[in-house]
């Protein structure tokens, strides 16, 4: 459909290039002028032509100024005998139907991102990211064409702002939502919810050995094989801020057996007072920073001017919360950062400061700190980060502001339980009344795990009152939840048998009715049969897809589910195979379920009033 679509598409751009080349002459006897974005090369090649000497700059820019000279000249002297010219077609377009033309051009990138239980191979992730730079180009191109076109483009210049919990982040935001131009074309703000643990900021020892590490580990990454440029400035940095005669690491013991080697009692004092200077402004960057977090998080101050900055922008309606400054949402960069490794060397190796914010940041070489636990975010519903979670919908609604999109990934939280109020949840829901898609993606992280911590169904209401005030809304359309079991307790649960202690969250789904829900997405989430049956009854799309990975029955057997799928008429259903071994036994002796040895792969058999039904193959 997408491909047939931008055939069209193609197609019609071909035609208007055609109806709308700048073909001025066109009566009888006239002179046709046709402009053309190839005169240097075609002029080159045909002044070349004849000549194998190839003309100076100063020659070629002679030649192309007096060309266009000429061009006007015989373009004036038209306009004074026709006295009016046609305007090309294209131009009848509205800005708004122009810029949907545009925008296909402009951000191949911006077309609606797979939902999180499908996993992108990096063939994917790679090709985003280079649309993503062609992108680039194409906005810089379209630009440099005429006014008109270069005011419609602009919007696409930067379509995702992204804001920490800082004041210096706050401010740009601020900034951008106040540009006449780049602040009309923001359509989605991503908001990093992480914010700086207290734990070390009392202990400057404990700072310092792990960030210590840290930027050794990072430097260590970048080490180049020849001795260049890279090598020079890599061990350099090593040796003013690390180095520490342990000789561990590859940047030390290039110092101790390389061509860099540094004698001299005296030189070694001096590097030593330097690292302790180091070390000791960036633990008081640290302190100052966390401060400053604590005011804009206690005070409001970071809601209320996100709020602000959101209601400002005309087209930012998508709203995209982070505990972490990477993609791992969709497991790729979908707006990679252009830099360089060289370049950022240069920046740290020129400009410790820039050092200091990004060792903090744990964001070193635009990567993350993934050992980051001892300054990691606090994962409790709490926390800072959990209340932009709970409040900033409803700060960006009060605003003036109402989202269609919202989509959140967090790290499981320690604990689901929150502080939260029932006036909270009603805010929180009287915010997202005109929500039309949202995303729900918690990750695990097996380092993280505590064996001995154990899960009561009664510690999941939190979670279960927060999603469901996000979703009681008519207007949704889509919704795409992906838990892992790590990160709602069950763990500590045989996923093979049934167990009734499995807490259920089938509540965020059966407390309404869905007038306009036609995608669904389900990826771990625990709930029982007669709570999907009741689901699927209240759905009253007449076109439904659906997406069921992973799901852990309490309850009821997917025999009976699968009859559920039937009777409503579930035309375009994806189900992945019981979790259940037993139940994956049954269905096979049933012959609902059968393998394909071919395609290595369980299908569904499901007759002919269910089109489309598959597993998943990923």
């Amino acid at each position: 459909m997408q491909n047939s679509i931008e055939s069209v598409l193609e197609l019609a751009l071909h035609k208007s290039s055609r109806d709308t080349s700048f073909d001025f002459g066109s009566q009888p006897g006239e002179p046709r002028f046709n402009a053309s974005s190839d005169l240097g090369e075609s002029g080159g090649e045909q002044a070349g032509a004849g000549d194998d000497s190839f003309p100076s700059l100063d020659e070629l820019r002679e030649n192309i100024v007096s060309t266009l000279d000429a061009s006007i000249v015989k373009f004036s002297d038209l306009l004074s005998r026709r006295g009016i010219v046609q305007q090309p077609r294209l131009f009848k377009l509205s800005d708004e139907l122009l810029g949907l033309i545009l925008g296909f051009l402009a951000e191949p990138q911006l077309c609606e991102p797979l939902p999180t239980i499908y996993l992108q191979s990096r063939a994917k992730r790679r090709q985003r990211n280079e649309e993503f730079i062609e992108s680039v180009k194409a906005i810089q191109s379209l630009r440099f064409v005429c006014r008109r076109i270069c005011n419609v483009s602009s919007v696409f210049l930067l379509p995702t702002v992204r804001v920490e919990l800082s004041a210096q982040s706050l401010a740009r935001l601020d900034m951008i939502s106040r540009h006449p131009t780049i602040g009309k074309g923001v359509r989605t703000v991503r908001v990093i919810t992480r914010c700086l643990d207290r734990m070390p900021i009392d202990s400057f020892e404990n700072f310092r050995h792990h960030k210590s590490e840290y930027l050794s580990e990072a430097l260590d990454g970048v080490v180049s094989d020849d001795e260049g440029e890279e090598f020079r400035m890599s061990c350099e940095l090593y040796r003013r801020y690390i180095l520490n005669g342990s000789g561990n690491s590859i940047n030390e013991s290039i110092l101790h057996n390389g061509p860099f080697v540094f004698d001299g009692s005296d030189g070694i004092i001096t590097d030593k007072n330097l690292r302790q200077i180091f070390w000791s402004k960036a633990y008081g960057r640290y302190k100052y920073l966390h401060a400053e977090q604590e005011i804009l998080s206690e005070e409001g101050v970071f809601l209320e001017g996100v709020g602000t900055a959101v209601a400002r922008m005309p087209r930012a309606t998508t709203l995209h919360l982070c505990d972490r400054g990477g993609d791992d949402f969709y497991d790729y960069n979908p707006h990679p950062r252009l830099y360089s490794t060289s370049k950022l060397l240069f920046d740290y190796y020129e400009n410790e400061d820039v050092l200091i914010d990004d060792i903090i940041k744990s964001k070193l070489f635009g990567g993350e700190d993934e050992n980051n636990s001892y300054l990691g975010t606090d994962t409790s519903w709490n926390s800072p980060s959990a209340q932009i979670l709970l409040r900033l919908p409803g700060a960006i609604h009060k605003a003036g502001r109402s989202l269609e999109n919202i989509c959140i990934e967090i790290e499981c939280p320690s604990d689901h339980r929150t502080l939260a109020s029932f006036e909270d949840f009603q805010e929180l829901s009287a915010a997202t009344q005109r929500l039309k898609q949202f995303t729900f993606y918690c990750t695990y992280d097996e380092d993280d795990e505590d064996e001995d911590d154990q899960w009561t169904p009664t510690e999941l209401d939190g979670l279960v009152k927060y999603l469901s005030a996000i979703v009681n809304t008519n207007a949704l359309e889509k919704i795409d939840i992906n838990l892992s079991h790590h990160a709602i307790g069950l763990g500590n649960f045989d996923m093979e048998e049934q167990n009734p202690s499995v807490p259920s969250l089938g509540t965020i789904l059966t407390s309404r009715i869905w007038p306009n829900l036609k995608s669904i997405y389900l990826s771990r989430v625990p709930l029982h049969l007669s709570e999907l049956e009741t689901f699927i009854d209240n759905l009253k799309s007449l076109d439904v897809e659906m997406n069921i990975q992973y799901m852990y029955l309490i309850s009821g057997s997917w025999s009976d589910g699968l009859e559920t799928f039937k009777r409503n008429l579930i035309q375009n259903l994806v189900l992945r195979e019981p979790i259940s071994r037993s139940e994956c036994r049954a269905l096979l002796s049933s012959g609902k379920l059968f393998w394909d040895w071919d395609k290595g792969q369980f299908y569904w058999d499901c007759s002919h009033s269910l089109l489309k039904t598959r597993t998943s193959d990923y």
